[in-house]
């Protein structure tokens, strides 16, 4: 299981989806292919934002829990979002979110004694 430094293991992403390109012209649901969330271990990377984790194409889905991220180990990460358009068409990255992640340890034996 994946929690924040304090302990919160309800933690999602949220944004309010664009209404406009870069040009000034709308865009909406019939543009809107979906959102790539990039994840950087500032700590550890210099390439930039990886892996990307597709958000599925909807656009109203404004809302993306840190679980399904799949970090697999503790420490400091960057998240980044950006929109796709459905001609494959990204925006920029958004500002980044720095936020500490640990994994839950498995419980202590019970029961233990001599025989």
């Amino acid at each position: 299981m994946i929690f924040t430094k304090d302990g919160n293991t309800a933690v999602s992403f949220k944004w309010v989806a664009p209404t406009k390109r870069t040009d000034g012209t709308a865009y909406g649901t019939a543009d809107h292919a979906g959102y790539e969330l990039g994840v950087s271990d500032p700590a550890n990377s210099t390439d930039g934002f990886s892996p990307f984790v597709n958000v599925p194409a909807a656009y109203d889905i404004t809302e993306w829990p840190l679980a399904n991220l799949g970090i697999a180990e503790e420490g400091t990460y960057e998240v980044a979002l950006r929109t796709v358009d459905k001609g494959g068409r990204t925006s920029k990255w958004s500002s980044p979110l720095v936020f500490d992640v640990g994994l839950a340890n498995p419980n202590e034996p019970t029961g233990f004694g001599v025989l």
